[in-house]
């Protein structure tokens, strides 16, 4: 993901020290579920640096989430459209308050700016955010490649002894900070499900059988680690970005991705995933 810690040192100190007016932030408020095209709208001009930009971008929209999708026009359109829309021309997300509080995000014209570099540095930002959030989309309610893995300790994994069982994978490398720095909270979440049987816990890594070996005598990992999965991680999921959770259910469907551990457990608990008496309410349209 492009971070502004990414950017040219000459860009960040132009945007600190010039502080460019950019209106990009809206509050929206009275979405008619029955009729889409009536929203009103409390526009705000905000004075903010892409700092400030950004933190508030981040706080206030998620495009990995479930969302009702509303083009230029307020019209719907589906979520794969709204993200390539969003990586490839020049519009922002702007989240829509409802009467119901469902989340709807709609998308607006980029205003210009007096600096390119603020231009260009939010167009970078949304791109990556899009297109990444649309690689997570495509995966969902598909099966999960055919594969057989086998693990540090040689067990072997594929489709059919998953079969009838939930899976969490993670794709992660030893090198990856925020790959590692997430770990303990992963380690209790195994902890929590322990006593189930139906769950299985995966990790496909980047790395060595023996590169692995050697960073377990470091630190505890509680999840099945796979060596060596480059290929399948690219190739196979279409993925770039690490860490990446993906969620797939007993018939081998992928329910859910994620980057972020924390969004991962948070949707399965919210959603009682694992638990079979309770079904995940469906997705809004999209």
């Amino acid at each position: 993901m492009i971070l502004i810690k990414s950017l040219p040192l000459t860009i960040i100190l132009k945007i600190i020290l010039l502080n460019i007016a950019f209106i990009s932030l809206f509050s929206c408020s009275n979405f008619s579920n029955n009729d889409q095209n009536e929203i009103k709208t409390d526009i705000q001009n905000n004075e903010i640096d892409f700092r400030e930009w950004w933190t508030n971008y981040k706080t206030n929209i998620d495009l990995t989430t479930y969302f009702t999708a509303l083009d230029i026009d307020s019209s719907s359109i589906p979520k794969n459209t709204f993200l390539e829309k969003l990586a490839n021309n020049n519009v922002v997300p702007v989240k829509v308050k409802t009467s119901e509080n469902s989340l709807v995000y709609l998308l607006t014209a980029q205003k210009e700016s007096n600096s390119k570099e603020i231009d260009a540095s939010i167009r970078m930002e949304l791109k990556a955010d899009a297109s990444q959030a649309l690689k997570l989309f495509n995966l969902e309610f598909k099966k999960i490649p055919e594969h057989s893995f086998n693990d540090i300790n040689d067990l072997t994994y594929s489709n059919a002894s998953e079969t009838g069982k939930f899976l969490v994978i993670k794709t992660w490398f030893i090198n990856c900070k925020p790959c590692i720095e997430e770990i303990p909270i992963l380690n209790d979440f195994v902890d929590h499900y322990k006593k189930r049987d139906d769950i299985e816990f995966i990790s496909l890594a980047l790395d060595s059988k023996k590169d692995l070996k050697d960073f377990l005598l470091r630190r505890d990992f509680k999840y099945k680690i796979i060596p060596n999965q480059e290929v399948f991680i690219k190739d196979s999921l279409n993925l770039s970005t690490f860490p990446t959770h993906i969620i797939v259910n007993k018939n081998n469907e992928i329910i859910k991705a994620f980057h972020k551990a924390d969004k991962m457990i948070s949707f399965i608990n919210e959603n009682n995933i694992f638990n079979p008496k309770k079904r995940l309410p469906p997705p809004p349209p999209m």
